[in-house]
Protein backbone atom coordinates (compact mmCIF):
# COMPACT_ATOMS: atom_id res chain seq x y z
CA UNK A 1 0.00 0.00 0.00
CA UNK A 2 2.44 2.60 1.07
CA UNK A 3 4.88 2.29 -2.10
CA UNK A 4 2.20 2.66 -4.14
CA UNK A 5 1.13 5.48 -2.27
CA UNK A 6 4.24 7.67 -2.51
CA UNK A 7 4.60 6.20 -5.88
CA UNK A 8 1.48 8.59 -6.84
CA UNK A 9 2.11 11.75 -4.76
CA UNK A 10 5.89 12.00 -5.76
CA UNK A 11 6.70 12.98 -2.55
CA UNK A 12 10.79 14.13 -2.84
CA UNK A 13 9.48 16.71 -5.26
CA UNK A 14 7.01 18.19 -2.62
CA UNK A 15 7.56 21.58 -0.62
CA UNK A 16 7.82 21.67 3.21
CA UNK A 17 3.96 22.76 2.76
CA UNK A 18 2.82 20.19 0.80
CA UNK A 19 4.57 17.72 3.06
CA UNK A 20 3.40 19.14 5.76
CA UNK A 21 0.23 19.15 4.44
CA UNK A 22 0.58 14.90 3.87
CA UNK A 23 1.64 14.41 7.52
CA UNK A 24 -1.64 16.21 8.98
CA UNK A 25 -3.91 13.41 6.87
CA UNK A 26 -5.67 11.13 8.73
CA UNK A 27 -4.12 7.67 7.24
CA UNK A 28 -5.44 4.04 8.98
CA UNK A 29 -3.93 1.16 8.76
CA UNK A 30 -0.56 1.83 7.29
CA UNK A 31 2.61 2.13 9.79
CA UNK A 32 4.67 3.44 6.97
CA UNK A 33 2.88 6.26 6.16
CA UNK A 34 4.10 9.17 8.87
CA UNK A 35 7.49 8.02 9.32
CA UNK A 36 8.14 8.43 5.73
CA UNK A 37 7.08 11.65 5.40
CA UNK A 38 8.58 12.90 8.79
CA UNK A 39 11.37 11.85 7.22
CA UNK A 40 11.61 13.98 4.27
CA UNK A 41 10.71 16.70 6.37
CA UNK A 42 13.50 16.14 8.46
CA UNK A 43 16.02 16.01 5.49
CA UNK A 44 16.19 19.83 4.92
CA UNK A 45 13.89 20.99 7.85
CA UNK A 46 15.10 19.31 10.96
CA UNK A 47 15.61 22.39 13.00
CA UNK A 48 11.42 23.94 12.04
CA UNK A 49 10.33 20.53 12.86
CA UNK A 50 12.57 19.81 16.52
CA UNK A 51 11.57 23.45 17.03
CA UNK A 52 7.70 22.51 16.42
CA UNK A 53 7.36 19.22 17.71
CA UNK A 54 4.73 19.84 20.63
CA UNK A 55 2.53 20.74 17.75
CA UNK A 56 2.19 17.01 16.92
CA UNK A 57 -0.27 14.76 17.36
CA UNK A 58 1.13 11.42 19.26
CA UNK A 59 1.29 9.59 16.20
CA UNK A 60 3.19 12.33 14.22
CA UNK A 61 5.44 12.80 17.24
CA UNK A 62 6.05 9.31 17.41
CA UNK A 63 7.20 9.14 13.48
CA UNK A 64 9.13 12.03 14.14
CA UNK A 65 11.69 10.04 16.64
CA UNK A 66 11.13 6.80 14.29
CA UNK A 67 12.35 8.93 11.13
CA UNK A 68 15.48 10.25 12.56
CA UNK A 69 16.44 6.47 12.79
CA UNK A 70 16.71 6.51 8.93
CA UNK A 71 19.49 8.68 8.65
CA UNK A 72 22.87 7.54 8.62
CA UNK A 73 24.32 10.65 10.38
CA UNK A 74 21.93 13.10 12.22
CA UNK A 75 23.21 16.82 14.10
CA UNK A 76 24.27 17.13 17.38
CA UNK A 77 21.25 18.71 18.21
CA UNK A 78 18.67 15.81 16.83
CA UNK A 79 20.55 13.46 19.19
CA UNK A 80 19.90 15.48 22.38
CA UNK A 81 16.30 15.67 21.22
CA UNK A 82 16.29 11.85 20.71
CA UNK A 83 18.01 11.78 24.70
CA UNK A 84 15.34 13.65 25.65
CA UNK A 85 13.18 11.17 25.17
CA UNK A 86 14.94 8.68 27.61
CA UNK A 87 13.15 10.30 30.34
CA UNK A 88 9.59 10.38 28.94
CA UNK A 89 6.54 9.76 30.67
CA UNK A 90 5.38 8.20 27.00
CA UNK A 91 7.12 4.57 26.59
CA UNK A 92 6.17 4.64 22.90
CA UNK A 93 8.67 8.00 22.56
CA UNK A 94 11.21 5.98 24.70
CA UNK A 95 10.87 2.80 22.61
CA UNK A 96 11.35 4.79 19.42
CA UNK A 97 14.42 7.43 20.15
CA UNK A 98 16.28 4.47 21.28
CA UNK A 99 15.95 2.41 18.48
CA UNK A 100 16.96 5.91 16.51
CA UNK A 101 19.98 5.82 18.57
CA UNK A 102 20.62 2.35 18.09
CA UNK A 103 22.58 3.24 14.62
CA UNK A 104 24.48 6.06 15.17
CA UNK A 105 28.27 6.34 15.94
CA UNK A 106 27.88 7.88 19.41
CA UNK A 107 27.52 5.38 22.55
CA UNK A 108 24.62 5.67 24.76
CA UNK A 109 25.35 2.78 26.94
CA UNK A 110 25.20 4.33 30.44
CA UNK A 111 21.77 6.21 29.49
CA UNK A 112 20.38 3.15 27.90
CA UNK A 113 21.50 0.05 29.74
CA UNK A 114 18.53 0.63 33.02
CA UNK A 115 16.15 -0.17 30.05
CA UNK A 116 17.74 -3.44 29.42
CA UNK A 117 15.58 -4.25 33.25
CA UNK A 118 12.30 -2.71 32.54
CA UNK A 119 9.28 -3.27 33.16
CA UNK A 120 7.66 -2.36 29.49
CA UNK A 121 8.55 -5.13 27.36
CA UNK A 122 8.81 -2.81 24.11
CA UNK A 123 11.07 -0.40 25.94
CA UNK A 124 13.21 -3.50 26.91
CA UNK A 125 12.87 -5.05 23.40
CA UNK A 126 14.60 -1.68 22.09
CA UNK A 127 17.51 -1.78 24.51
CA UNK A 128 18.12 -5.57 23.71
CA UNK A 129 18.28 -4.72 20.13
CA UNK A 130 20.12 -1.65 21.35
CA UNK A 131 23.05 -3.05 22.85
CA UNK A 132 23.12 -6.22 20.13
CA UNK A 133 23.75 -3.33 17.12
CA UNK A 134 26.37 -1.50 19.52
CA UNK A 135 27.96 -4.53 21.01
CA UNK A 136 27.49 -7.46 18.99
CA UNK A 137 29.43 -10.69 20.08
CA UNK A 138 30.19 -8.97 23.43
CA UNK A 139 26.52 -8.54 23.95
CA UNK A 140 26.15 -12.58 23.14
CA UNK A 141 26.37 -14.04 27.44
CA UNK A 142 23.65 -11.06 27.91
CA UNK A 143 21.14 -12.28 25.37
CA UNK A 144 21.82 -16.05 26.51
CA UNK A 145 20.69 -14.86 29.66
CA UNK A 146 17.83 -13.53 28.00
CA UNK A 147 16.62 -17.16 26.51
CA UNK A 148 15.60 -17.62 29.98
CA UNK A 149 13.41 -14.25 30.94
CA UNK A 150 10.11 -14.84 31.73
CA UNK A 151 8.70 -12.89 29.02
CA UNK A 152 8.25 -14.81 26.01
CA UNK A 153 8.34 -12.23 23.40
CA UNK A 154 11.70 -11.03 24.98
CA UNK A 155 13.09 -14.69 24.94
CA UNK A 156 11.96 -14.69 21.05
CA UNK A 157 13.96 -11.28 20.56
CA UNK A 158 17.05 -12.54 22.23
CA UNK A 159 17.28 -15.41 20.22
CA UNK A 160 16.47 -13.69 16.97
CA UNK A 161 19.56 -11.12 18.01
CA UNK A 162 21.26 -14.45 18.55
CA UNK A 163 20.50 -15.16 14.96
CA UNK A 164 21.52 -12.28 13.67
CA UNK A 165 25.20 -12.51 15.37
CA UNK A 166 25.71 -15.85 13.79
CA UNK A 167 28.29 -17.03 16.44
CA UNK A 168 29.35 -20.42 16.66
CA UNK A 169 27.15 -21.76 19.43
CA UNK A 170 24.08 -20.55 17.70
CA UNK A 171 23.08 -24.42 16.84
CA UNK A 172 22.79 -24.61 21.14
CA UNK A 173 20.87 -21.68 21.24
CA UNK A 174 18.31 -22.60 19.40
CA UNK A 175 17.90 -26.63 20.35
CA UNK A 176 18.30 -25.12 23.92
CA UNK A 177 14.87 -22.83 22.65
CA UNK A 178 13.00 -25.51 20.95
CA UNK A 179 11.96 -26.98 24.63
CA UNK A 180 10.67 -23.28 25.46
CA UNK A 181 6.93 -23.21 25.94
CA UNK A 182 6.36 -20.46 23.45
CA UNK A 183 5.12 -21.23 20.13
CA UNK A 184 6.54 -18.52 18.59
CA UNK A 185 9.95 -18.78 19.91
CA UNK A 186 10.40 -22.68 18.96
CA UNK A 187 9.08 -21.86 15.90
CA UNK A 188 12.16 -19.68 15.47
CA UNK A 189 14.23 -22.17 16.77
CA UNK A 190 12.77 -24.94 14.45
CA UNK A 191 13.79 -22.72 11.74
CA UNK A 192 17.42 -21.63 13.07
CA UNK A 193 18.03 -25.48 13.48
CA UNK A 194 16.85 -26.37 9.98
CA UNK A 195 18.47 -23.92 8.13
CA UNK A 196 22.07 -24.27 9.90
CA UNK A 197 21.34 -28.08 9.18
CA UNK A 198 21.11 -27.35 5.76
CA UNK A 199 23.94 -25.01 5.47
Amino acid sequence: MTQNLFDNIHIANKSYQELLDLFNINIQDDCDYYPIIAYHLLKNNEQNIIDNFENFNDVQKVAIIDAFGFFDNISNNAQDFLLSFLDSKNNNFTFSAILSLKNKENYYSDLIEKFLYSDDVMIKNSAIQYFAKKKGLLFKDELRKLLNDKNEFIREVALDELDDLDDEDLINDALYCLNDNSESVKDLANYIVNRLKQS
